[in-house]
């Protein structure tokens, strides 16, 4: 896997690509991976500024518990970016979840609590701006 700062360089890529976010010339290299996250996120609040995004109440957040407050805001972060790409429809949350889901079992995955917000920077990335077949009726 990525570290947590190059994935969300591809995923910020990403977004940029398919037009959800506008082109800026900024290089993520002189920014920290929590410095990263929150630039995602308040380009979706400036961006988007239309969109009511609830942010999950800390209190159930899986990464609530975490001592490292600045791995824990970043989760935190994380999720108000995936909450954005729901609202836009450019993600699906099921299939975030089944991904994630899926990477947390895995036995080649260590079980750390960076690996838990990678992972869901990771589910993101491969989960949104899918194509899905239409349902037959």
């Amino acid at each position: 896997m990525n570290t947590l700062h190059q994935s969300l360089t591809v995923l910020l890529a990403k977004l940029e690509e398919k037009d959800v976010l506008k082109k800026e010339n900024i290089n993520t290299e002189d920014l920290k991976a929590e410095e990263l996250a929150k630039h995602i996120r308040d380009r979706f609040a400036k961006e988007h500024a239309d969109l009511e995004i609830r942010r999950l109440l800390e209190t159930v957040h899986y990464a609530n518990t975490y001592e490292d407050k600045v791995l824990k805001e970043t989760a935190f972060l994380v999720d108000e970016i995936s909450e954005y790409m729901f609202k836009l429809e450019i993600a699906n949350r099921d299939f975030v979840v089944g991904y994630f889901n899926t990477l947390i079992i895995d036995p080649a995955v260590e079980a750390t609590e960076y690996n838990f917000v990678l992972m869901e920077v990771e589910s993101l990335i491969e989960n949104s701006f899918l194509e899905l077949p239409e349902e037959e009726e």
